[in-house]
């Protein structure tokens, strides 16, 4: 008996069956890339972020409810990621002294729900030291950016020069120191800008530029061809059909093709005013 006991050993237990995941889009390791808030049912297109990731490095841009688009700078922690709008120096200037809010987020993967919540605040300067104050009562609930949809996240890098301002270099002064570009809407909204040739790029290679409007692409205005340079500045324009008033954004993504490679980003031109 004690045999056939040492020959046959007693069988283990099965192990437990592992629970499927229903949503590993949603996890600590997968919260690059871009998404949008619901309620309810219904997407949220004015709140939206998008998550880059470099290495172990995060950033982030953020549109919260207008067509401003926000730098964000990461830093991942135990069980979210904490997204801080990236302040010019001028701004950081009047963050400290109490002119201007500081935006930050809270991305945490939310497995019931297969969502992202966050939590969005301001932070306030006072007394040499921030002070976070949470914007709304509670968690904010983000889904995953639906495919085959497109609108632009990515901030500006340039200004684009609109109406009388995009008459010539020289015109476009007055509309820097105007601040806010004001145009007259129409079928035909002028618009330009000029840049150093030589900052571009090779000349053997080929610059083009998309057009957005409100964020979304213009149907036909992809790949236009830049202009001509003369005395070393190249000019990109571009004639918008704007027919109604009031606030818009309009965006020129300016790109350099250099053979039969890829096309690169040179730079996000925008002009965020009034059409009047």
């Amino acid at each position: 008996m004690l045999a056939l006991l040492l020959a046959c050993p007693p069988a283990e237990e099965p192990d437990a069956p592992v629970a499927e995941d229903k949503c590993p889009h949603v996890a600590m390791d997968q919260l690059a890339g871009r998404w949008i808030k619901v309620q309810g049912n219904q997407g949220d297109h004015t709140h939206r972020v998008q998550v880059n990731q470099h290495g172990s490095a995060y950033e982030g841009w953020f549109v919260n409810g207008s067509f401003a688009k926000l730098s964000m700078a990461g830093v991942l922690r135990e069980t979210d990621l904490q997204l801080t709008q990236v302040l010019s120096a001028e701004d950081e200037a009047a963050w400290k002294a109490g002119n201007k809010d500081r935006v930050r987020l809270y991305l945490e993967p939310y497995k019931q729900r297969c969502a992202l919540r966050v939590v969005e605040a301001r932070l306030k300067w006072a007394e040499g030291g921030e002070t976070e104050v949470q914007v709304g009562s509670g968690y904010q609930e983000y889904l995953q950016f639906p495919e085959g949809t497109e609108l632009t996240f990515r901030p500006c890098d340039e200004p684009l020069f609109i109406g009388d301002a995009a008459a010539n270099e020289a015109a476009s002064a007055k509309q820097i120191e105007a601040g806010m570009p004001v145009a007259s809407f129409g079928e035909a909204v002028p618009s330009a800008l000029w840049t150093e040739a030589a900052a571009d790029g090779d000349p053997a290679c080929s610059y083009s530029f998309d057009a957005y409007f409100d964020d979304q692409p213009v149907a036909d205005a992809r790949g236009l061809p830049a202009g001509a340079v003369a005395d070393g500045k190249r000019t990109w324009s571009y004639a918008w059909n704007a027919p109604y008033s009031g606030n818009h954004i309009l965006e020129m993504y300016r790109y350099r093709q250099c053979g039969e490679g890829e096309r690169e980003l040179l730079a996000v031109a925008c002009a965020d005013g009034v059409l009047q």
